[in-house]
């Protein structure tokens, strides 16, 4: 990933796929079904995804991910070539406001009934 992966959000909408990552000493997998949901920085470290196949029981695989994005060509090679002491300062800086936002409830995923009611006040006219 390049440093449009140092802050990603994936919730997986539909199918199941499995994250693979690497920490000191051993390799660790998480299955991710629908309604799972990760926020990471996969720009550092190593890390791979496996997909299962589309079947009836699992359905197509469909996931949403977020991601920085840069507005310019030169801010995006400026980030992506920091590997050093910035980039490691930057990193915790992310790491700590992303622990204080969780902390205190201020950075959260919605809940079904939160989201369910805002489809409710927000219905689209139907299209012909």
């Amino acid at each position: 990933d390049g440093v449009c992966g140092l802050l990603h959000l994936a919730i997986t909408l539909g199918g199941t796929r499995t994250i693979q990552f690497r920490s000191p000493n051993e390799m660790h997998e998480v299955q991710l079904d629908p309604g799972s949901f990760y926020l990471t920085s996969p720009f550092l470290f190593d890390h791979g995804v496996r997909y299962a196949k589309a079947s009836e029981d699992t359905g197509s695989l469909l996931t949403l991910m977020c991601r920085f994005g840069f507005f310019n060509e030169k801010d995006t090679l400026w980030a992506g070539g920091e590997h050093g002491p910035r980039m490691h300062n930057i990193t915790e800086i992310i790491a700590t406001c992303l622990k204080d936002a969780i902390d205190t409830s201020e950075l959260r995923l919605p809940t079904l009934q939160e989201v369910r009611a805002w489809e409710e006040d927000h219905q689209l006219p139907a299209q012909s």
